[in-house]
């Protein structure tokens, strides 16, 4: 299946909006969200979201979930202006490097990875991925792996952690 911007787009919205629910909450993610927050992909591709906090007209299709988008970072009780700002220009910069690494991808390396260890009778006492997005080579890590991430990206990093229950992560 091919890349469509606006149902990326609005998965996205969907994540995001899930994600903040959830962290309002203070809880955990039950497994049928994290079939939703899985569904996010970043803003990689989608230039309409370059128009946030303009006045630029959005192709008609678009203005929906982009004003759903602003309305949640709008209204995000743990956003301060300050944070507002980065969020969204995060999102904007994130246009031109946010694309996600499909699943068969991350599935063949985690073949691999673990295939080596366990050839050469290795331990893997941790794993690190770093730009780690939603996470998605963490389970390349074998179990009883110490796994860490770091994302730079506040609303990735969010949704990061809610999928990913027992690593460590920053952002």
């Amino acid at each position: 299946m091919s890349y469509n911007k606006f149902h990326a787009l609005v998965a996205n919205v969907q994540a995001i909006e899930l994600a903040m629910r959830i962290r309002l909450q203070g809880r955990r993610a039950t497994e049928s969200e994290k079939e939703v927050l899985s569904q996010y992909s970043g803003f990689g591709g989608i230039k309409e979201v370059l128009n946030i906090g303009t006045n630029n007209p959005v192709h008609e299709r678009m203005a929906e979930p982009i004003e759903r988008l602003q309305r949640l970072i709008a209204e995000y009780p743990y956003f301060n202006e300050g944070m507002r700002y980065n969020v969204i220009e995060s999102i904007k910069a994130s246009v031109l490097t946010a694309f996600y690494t499909p699943k068969f991808l991350i599935d063949a390396v985690a073949a691999s990875v673990q295939s080596v260890f366990m050839k050469n009778d290795l331990p893997m006492h941790s794993l690190l991925e770093p730009s780690a997005g939603i996470g998605g080579f963490l389970p390349v890590a074998m179990q009883r792996t110490e796994r860490y991430a770091f994302e730079k990206d506040y609303l990735s990093g969010l949704i990061l952690s809610l999928l990913n229950d027992d690593a460590i992560y920053r952002w």
